[in-house]
């Protein structure tokens, strides 16, 4: 569970992304979006309170909206490279409609849920190095990204497309 800060813009962020971590990842934001709502009952059961991401996501309105922002344009991402739309995007739905429970509109530094040696100064740099060494475990056939969607990329290649 995590929320992967590959770029400070969300729709970069999200097409950063390989095939494997889009499908998973609409599913992951949505829980951490429910989560955050803790105690009203949503759609997908609150797990993991006192994960980073949740506690992160449920501190502020701000916060908040980042995390459901990057959960809606990954299932655009999904959508595109799918062509169909992932099930997480209705309770993202359900989240948008529901009222936080902070007034804060403000963000606070994202969180670094990832082991020490990846955490930078930076959130960004620091997913990005943490996001790239967990690409060494992805099946080939699940490194692709949505400008190369229909190719297989090299490690390598994918590599350097995130740190763009």
């Amino acid at each position: 569970m995590n929320l992967f800060v590959l770029d400070r813009a969300i729709s970069k962020a999200a097409a950063k992304h390989c095939d494997v971590h889009v499908v998973k990842m609409c599913l992951e934001t949505a829980q951490i979006v429910c989560s955050a709502l803790y105690p009203r009952v949503m759609p997908y059961k609150a797990t993991h309170l006192h994960h980073p991401c949740v506690v992160w996501a449920a501190e502020t309105v701000g916060n908040f909206v980042w995390a459901l922002d990057l959960g809606y344009a990954l299932c655009e991402e999904y959508k595109g490279r799918y062509g169909k739309e992932h099930a997480s995007l209705e309770v993202l739905d359900v989240c948008a409609r529901t009222r936080h429970p902070r007034n804060s509109i403000s963000m606070t530094p994202f969180a670094l849920a990832m082991p020490v040696q990846y955490k930078r100064g930076d959130a960004v740099l620091s997913y990005r190095e943490y996001y790239m060494s967990k690409m060494e475990n992805v099946r080939d056939e699940h490194l692709r990204m949505r400008r190369y969607h229909r190719q297989k990329l090299s490690l390598e290649k994918i590599k350097r497309l995130i740190a763009e």
